[in-house]
């Protein structure tokens, strides 16, 4: 069954169906070709393809293609000059037949042929015959060609390109002369051209060449002359700009490197990337040095309050107005006060001051508060600092202390002084300015200092009040039992009178008891170790707070000599006792470390006091504290700060984030890769900035996912888009999961 496409003529069907019979012993998938065929006006060219179909069956496709356009191409002279043309044949029953019309026959297309064992036309005979070559050859006219063949082996076609001899080597002959005359003149005018390039190109080439080696030694070269106005000339120029920008940027850095970060530096260009880094890198530096300098401040306004602590901690009042009035001094402040909390069991929700800065008398402001009265008042109650600014003098609604006077100021702030998560009292400070962040922390840890000072000095007030109570009841005791052995005979007589007395002494007893167990609970819960040494060093008493600070029961140390416990510092141990027993009430304070029961090693803050001249006491007291973690702290502040300037100056991309994706921390670095401060990220998720811009997060909140789901180290390659153009990073995240 053979179907044809709508409006296939009969004459093309008929020869197409020709080539349909031959098209059977074909095998799946392959072409043949046919023979061109003229169809009136048309040349064809048929060919027939055998596929398979979906239900198995052998199917034959049936193409015929109209090569009027080859024809019309292969008609085409240009380029042929006059006896140029193009043949196209195929090979059939022993003879090859053109199969287009020719130059100079245009009627040949299927009438002329070539027999196998013709004598001309060689070239053509290959053709067909599926051979290539070119040569010359005797052609259809019997003229002399030169010609070019090629087998067609799809079409199996043969096509020759041919152009008669006489006509190549007529033209040969002039370009020969041509050619000849124009090499020489080349010649002359190449050599001389090359003497003039070396004196004037080369030399001045080899200068600068020599000066950019220097250059990339790191050497820099004087100025180089611009002997001419040319391109050389500009090139030296430039050159000698580059050498003295160079020069300018070695400067800068060199200032750098001897630690002048004060130096200026005038930018090249807005695209000097070197010098855009120096700069970054000299105020990296000076931000470093500044938060070095408030962190020295810092620690060494806590030594310095410390040392003002220990120095007067026996008096509470003497203290207060000492600590307030450096705190003022150092923040600037113009007025201050120290409100605290009273000893007294029945006055234990008011607030007394105790202490004030540059005012005259306490007629000038409130010397009493309750817990929850004013804001002096609501910060000791709800454990709050308070920081007011634009404070106004008709404020009847605000009860403050130092805004009763007639004093103004431009900021207040109300401090509660909290020690162990005991409340001992609140401070007040106004000044005429307001105070920045750095003030204001600073205020905030000497207030921390006042408030351990203050507690210390408080318990031990109240150690040294209950242990004199204890003693003189103790001796009232004696009077009394010495009184009623000398009134024994005389009791008997009275009996009404021996019952009162046995009923007040039952009283005193019982006081003293009370007393005593004061004592006991204030020793238990003191932050302190408090003991009783004998003159021969060994211990008499110690208070049950040693137990928590050192893991030894009282009755392990009671009769027992510790100087075998102390790890480093014991000959300053030794000679300060010495001190101690030469001069009696000359209190001494010493630190040294000390092993506790478990094998540590602790820190130890030891005031001893010399009172084996009092009767009530006989002994020496010593009064010991733990400062392992303070003494711990302030190592690890200074790593902190170094760690803190390495971080700060490092060219890496430095973060802390936690597993929300919230940054903690980020170098400077950062800029360069985002275009964001470093201040834009903190406690800022990453989520919160553009990702679709910001390629380098993108891959963080997959390397964070990682981490998540591994807990382990993880390291990855990224390519992202710099200031500095395209860059390859390397990532390396480590899980700090139990921070």
């Amino acid at each position: 069954i053979v179907f044809l496409a709508k409006g296939t003529k009969p004459g093309i069907a008929t020869a197409m169906l020709h080539e349909f019979k031959a098209a059977f012993p074909l095998s799946e998938d392959s072409i043949i070709y046919g023979n061109i065929f003229v169809h009136g006006s048309n040349y064809v060219f048929p060919f027939v393809q055998k596929i398979k179909s979906n239900y198995g069956e052998s199917l034959f496709l049936v193409t015929a293609v109209k090569l009027n356009k080859l024809y019309s191409l292969l008609s085409d002279t240009i380029g042929l000059n006059n006896t140029g043309e193009v043949m196209l044949g195929t090979f059939s029953n022993n003879n090859a037949v053109i199969q287009n019309p020719l130059r100079f026959n245009p009627d040949a297309a299927f009438k002329l042929k070539m027999a196998n064992n013709s004598s001309s036309s060689h070239s053509f005979l290959e053709a067909v015959q599926q051979r290539s070559g070119t040569g010359e050859d005797t052609d259809y006219r019997g003229k002399e060609v030169l010609a070019s063949w090629r087998y067609l082996p799809k079409q199996n076609w043969g096509l020759v390109l041919k152009i008669d001899k006489n006509e190549i080597f007529s033209s040969l002959s002039y370009l020969r002369f041509a050619f000849t005359g124009t090499g020489v003149f080349v010649v002359l005018i190449t050599l001389i051209l090359a003497w003039v390039s070396s004196r004037i190109l080369v030399e001045p080439l080899i200068n600068l060449k020599n000066i950019t080696l220097q250059m990339a030694q790191g050497v820099l070269p004087e100025k180089l002359a611009a002997s001419t106005n040319d391109e050389i000339g500009k090139i030296s120029e430039a050159l000698n700009a580059l050498v003295d920008s160079m020069r300018r940027t070695a400067q800068f850095a060199n200032e750098i490197g001897l630690g002048n970060t004060k130096a200026d530096y005038q930018l090249l260009s807005d695209y000097d990337v070197l010098g855009k880094s120096l700069l970054q890198m000299r105020n990296n530096i000076n931000e470093s040095n500044l938060k070095e300098e408030y962190r020295n401040k810092l620690l060494k306004g806590e030594a310095e309050a410390s040392e003002i602590a220990r120095t007067l901690q026996q008096d509470v009042e003497q203290l207060a107005n000492s600590l307030i009035s450096y705190i003022c001094q150092q923040i600037d402040g113009v007025y201050g006060a120290v409100y605290l909390i009273s000893n007294d069991i029945y006055q234990s929700n008011v607030l007394h001051l105790k202490g004030s800065y540059a005012l005259q008398t306490t007629s000038e402001i409130k010397t009493t508060f309750k817990v929850g009265e004013g804001l002096v008042g609501q910060a000791a109650k709800d454990g709050m600092t308070y920081y007011r600014t634009g404070i106004q003098m008709n404020m009847p609604s605000v009860d403050l202390g130092l805004f009763n006077s007639e004093k103004k100021s431009a900021c207040l702030v109300i401090v509660p002084l909290v020690f162990n998560q005991e409340k001992v009292g609140v401070i007040e400070i106004a000044a005429l300015h307001e105070l920045n962040n750095e003030k204001q922390q600073f205020a905030f840890s000497l207030c921390k200092v006042l408030a351990a000072a203050i507690y210390n000095t408080k318990i031990n007030e109240r150690t040294t009040i209950l242990l004199s109570e204890q003693q003189t009841l103790t001796n009232e005791l004696q009077i009394k039992q010495r009184e009623l052995g000398q009134q024994t005979e005389e009791m008997k007589l009275a009996q009404a009178s021996l019952k009162e007395a046995y009923g007040q002494l039952t009283k005193q007893f019982n006081e003293l008891k009370l007393t005593e167990k004061r004592i006991q609970v204030l020793m238990e819960n003191a932050t302190e170790i408090i003991a009783i040494y004998n003159e021969d060093g060994t211990i008499r008493y110690v208070s049950p707070s040693v137990e928590p600070i050192l893991g030894y029961k009282p009755e392990e140390l009671i009769r027992k000599d510790d100087n075998d416990l102390v790890v480093n510092g014991l000959d300053v141990v030794m000679q300060r006792r010495k001190e101690l027993l030469e001069n009696p009430e000359m209190p001494i304070t010493i630190q040294f470390t000390y092993r506790n029961k478990f094998g540590d090693e602790v820190y130890i803050e030891s005031r001893g006091l010399n009172m084996l001249h009092d009767p009530a006491i006989n002994g020496i007291i010593v009064n010991a504290r733990d400062i392992t973690s303070s003494v711990k702290a302030e190592r690890e502040s200074k790593i902190r700060t170094e760690m803190q300037a390495l971080s700060e100056n490092s060219t890496d991309i430095i973060a802390r984030i936690n597993k929300y994706g919230v940054f903690f921390y980020v170098n400077p670095t950062i800029k360069q890769y985002t275009g964001y401060e470093p201040k834009q990220f903190l406690n800022r998720r990453i989520t919160d900035f553009p990702l679709s811009q910001i390629e380098l997060l993108k891959d963080w909140t997959s390397v964070i996912g990682d981490i998540l789901s591994t807990r382990r180290k993880v390291k990855r390659e990224v390519e992202v888009v710099s200031a500095f153009g395209p860059r390859t990073l390397s990532i390396t995240a480590v899980p700090e999961l139990n921070a």
